[in-house]
């Protein structure tokens, strides 16, 4: 599903050639841009900047201007910049379309027929259906062999390599990844365990982790058939996928913003619409509550009308946005909420009880202990009156961030009516 792709060597140097190069082309100076490629050649020719564009990518978007286009173009090339003709940008698009969706048609076949001769000489191999380089072998594969080898000691991600027997390599600088995997299966980890606990809400202070080594046998196949996660704020949707590998069955409907063609090869993997649903939306979208209730009652449907438990996931759900996705799990009736949030809400610009329960303190660790204890308030009190949302707020100590909160909430309708009746 995760498509092992290689990150492209970028200049981070300031003064690097090839920034200068990217600057120089920006301002629309050919002089300078003449300069640097006579001195500097391929070094300065070839490099990406932030945004993964290269020199020959800007010069085939008109680079300093209709006159000294061409000119640009055949400096570039003289210096060796042919060699990066089949690089992508961080769009997925080489040179060639960039000249092609702009009209600029004699320049795109020409530097199509470049982009084919720099790919057979590529010595690396590209994803079929991205055409983005890949790794040998991907990082989550460093990952699992350090589990295999005894050498990972955290909980969560000794949970996600559960029962796989693949090996091999080395685990440096890998500690983004790490700490994103301990996020994702801390949420993971969570559903199962409410799964098995009849979605009765964890004890205060309880690791999620430790319970579930205890009480999961990874050997029994559960199917996941009549749960729904709605991934909020689902960024690359590495939550999603993981979902998918490890919960056999579960429908989830992932909504960001991200461009689609950015995303996990879901489908490729084999999973169909049945599986996972991508929403590219603002999740302030006043449409977007419609759209999430149809794909439940979608869902409901493929599963010959029978009950589904619905969850929202909340994970890197920044400032207000956490209090949104409070908002969407009581306007989409959902079952259930979990939310670990990552940033604070900005001191500026927010309510005064907002204000006031967060930032009497100076502390940044007490501030977003804070913040986690009024999520957890709202959370509870968002329940209507035919229900109770029970909460629970833990600090799951094996997430590689201090910023570990977890929040429950689980609704309890038969607890509302036996309320009601006494």
């Amino acid at each position: 599903i995760l498509c092992p792709n290689e990150e492209d060597e970028m200049s981070h140097v300031k003064n690097s050639p090839g920034l200068l190069l990217h600057a120089a082309i920006k301002d629309n100076n050919l002089e300078e841009c003449l300069r640097l490629l006579q001195k500097h050649g391929k070094k300065a020719s070839v490099v990406k900047n932030s945004s993964g564009t290269t020199p020959l990518m800007e010069a085939a978007n008109g680079g300093c201007g209709k006159e000294n286009n061409s000119q640009l173009v055949e400096a570039l090339l003289a210096a060796g910049a042919n060699e990066s003709a089949a690089e992508r940008s961080k769009k997925g698009r080489t040179a060639a379309d960039i000249a092609e969706a702009r009209g600029a048609n004699a320049l795109a076949k020409r530097l199509r027929a470049l982009e084919k001769e720099a790919t057979k000489k590529e010595h690396f191999a590209r994803c079929k259906i991205c055409q983005a380089k890949l790794r040998r072998r991907s990082k989550l594969e460093f990952v699992r062999d350090t589990v295999l080898r005894g050498e990972e000691t955290n909980p969560l991600l000794l949970e996600l390599f559960q029962g796989d027997e693949n090996s091999s390599a080395t685990i440096k600088s890998l500690s983004r990844l790490r700490k994103e995997l301990s996020e994702s299966m801390a949420l993971i980890s969570e559903l199962k365990r409410l799964r098995r606990c009849g979605m009765n809400v964890a004890k205060e202070g309880c690791s999620t982790a430790e319970m579930d080594k205890e009480n999961d046998d990874s050997r029994t196949p559960v199917s996941w058939e009549r749960w729904h996660v709605i991934d909020l704020c689902s960024g690359s949707s590495v939550t999603a996928s993981l979902m998918l590998h490890l919960l056999p069955g579960i429908a989830i409907t992932a909504v960001d913003m991200v461009d689609p063609d950015k995303l996990p090869h879901i489908q490729a993997a084999g999973f169909g619409r049945r599986s996972f649903t991508y929403l590219k939306s603002d999740i302030y979208d006043e449409t977007l509550v419609t759209k999430l209730r149809q794909r439940t009652q979608e869902i409901i449907t493929q599963n010959n009308n029978e009950n589904v438990t619905t969850v929202i996931f909340g994970m890197h759900c920044c400032g207000l946005l956490s209090l949104r996705a409070i908002e969407i799990f009581q306007q989409t009736n959902a079952d259930s909420a979990f939310l670990m949030p990552c940033c604070l809400p900005p001191k500026s610009g927010t309510s005064e009880r907002i204000e006031k329960a967060i930032y009497e303190t100076t502390d940044q660790a007490e501030q977003y202990q804070r913040w986690a204890i009024f999520l957890r308030q709202t959370l509870s009190s968002s329940g209507k009156e035919r229900c109770v949302v029970e909460t629970n707020l833990n600090q799951v100590r094996h997430v590689m961030s201090p910023r570990n909160a977890l929040i429950t909430g689980v609704v309890n309708s038969r607890r509302k009516q036996d309320d009601n009746v006494q």
